[in-house]
């Protein structure tokens, strides 16, 4: 039934994009690569940052705990975490998908000004096929993060393989996803257009990939398929910092071999 449900969604997708396709094809992604490495390298500052922010509240955390030790002879254990507040899942919803119309923009930016309209349906259309059937067939959250990287390294994986995506992998790969989103407090604090933009991309792109190896599968394209099986392998590579062969996806969630 969930392969059932997949199917629609990829073939819905397909319907509003097979000319799509071909234009993405063309312009070799380039939106997409430039889109990605602007996002990893930005992420990799936020880590470093976070993480000398981290050391610095954790000595103000050591302070307080002193001084609190010292007014009310009360022993203070000290949180392995330092000073965090108790995770909450609320943290990583987006709230309005389309509160902000950036991370389309982001999509369809290296489509000619005149296509760009239509591309901007299509995605979003996409997005809302996604947003109506995946989430409640697996299980996982709507408009949540961990629920759209779920979407992208989906469909990354999808084209880098030129397979269907295993649907036992969906739900372990959310639940490890999120854990990992909680410990980077720069996402997690991103206003709430930040966070829409964010999953339009990672949504919009993820899917895409998924019904383009969808269309590839009932109608074989050697070159199209070469060139689908980099967009996904350089979106592993990018987003995981390992190559993508050493990556599976199982009911136990994501490995790296």
């Amino acid at each position: 039934m969930k392969r059932i449900f997949l199917m629609v969604v990829c073939a819905l997708a397909v319907a509003h994009a097979d000319e799509c396709f071909a234009q993405w094809f063309q312009v070799e992604y380039t939106m997409e690569t430039n889109l990605f490495n602007s996002y990893v390298n930005r992420q990799r500052l936020l880590e470093q940052q976070g993480r000398r922010n981290k050391v610095r509240k954790k000595a103000l955390a050591r302070k307080k705990a002193s001084a609190r030790k010292k007014a009310s002879g009360v022993h203070q254990v000290a949180r392995q975490t330092g000073n965090a507040v108790p995770r909450d899942a609320a943290w990583l919803n987006v709230g309005n998908t389309f509160s902000t119309t950036r991370g389309i923009e982001m999509l369809v930016a290296s489509y000619p000004p005149k296509d760009q309209p239509q591309r901007a349906k299509d995605y979003t259309r996409l997005i809302l096929a996604f947003n109506d059937t995946i989430p409640r067939v697996y299980g996982i959250p709507k408009d949540n993060l961990a629920t759209a990287q779920t979407a992208l390294l989906a469909g990354s994986y999808a084209a880098y393989t030129n397979r269907t995506f295993p649907e036992n992998a969906v739900k372990p790969l959310y639940r490890q996803l999120e854990q990992v989103m909680f410990d980077a407090p720069t996402l997690v604090k991103a206003s709430a257009n930040d966070k829409a933009a964010i999953y339009q991309v990672w949504v919009g792109f993820g899917m895409f990939m998924m019904a383009a190896q969808a269309d590839l599968s009932k109608h074989p394209d050697p070159a199209q398929q070469s060139q689908m099986q980099k967009a996904g392998g350089d979106t592993l590579r990018k987003l995981l910092g390992v190559e993508p062969e050493r990556v599976r996806f199982t009911a136990n969630g994501m490995e790296i071999l």
